[in-house]
């Protein structure tokens, strides 16, 4: 099983940054629908964000826990998952560009 460290080192750092429990930023900057690009190579993801990616993971048998919108270690278990499965890397748990695409993809062609 991989290591949760980086990522969760990674969710502190980004939500230490912002200041604020309502935003999780990604290293990543992303044109997907989840999150809006940010200054500085960083894409802000606002409560409503997360919570979407959340039920999107929730809905693909990632995602487990309730859906508040907020960063833990299940979110990033099921990034993690999803990645893996999909042959996405770095797998990392962290919602990059990449992952949000083939995240939305999926998502799309689902019935």
């Amino acid at each position: 099983m991989p290591s949760l460290l980086p990522a969760l080192v990674a969710a502190s750092l980004f939500l230490l940054s912002e200041g604020s429990s309502d935003q999780v930023s990604s290293n990543e900057n992303s044109s997907s629908d989840h999150c809006d690009g940010g200054t500085s190579g960083f894409g802000a993801f606002s409560r409503e964000d997360m919570q979407a990616l959340q039920y999107d993971l929730a809905w693909l048998g990632y995602y487990l826990e309730s859906a508040y919108g907020t960063w833990n270690d299940a979110t990033a278990l099921a990034l993690e998952g999803f990645q893996d499965d999909h042959g996405l890397s770095p797998v990392d748990g962290l919602p990059g560009p990449d992952t949000l695409k083939t995240l939305d993809s999926v998502i799309a062609s689902q019935p």
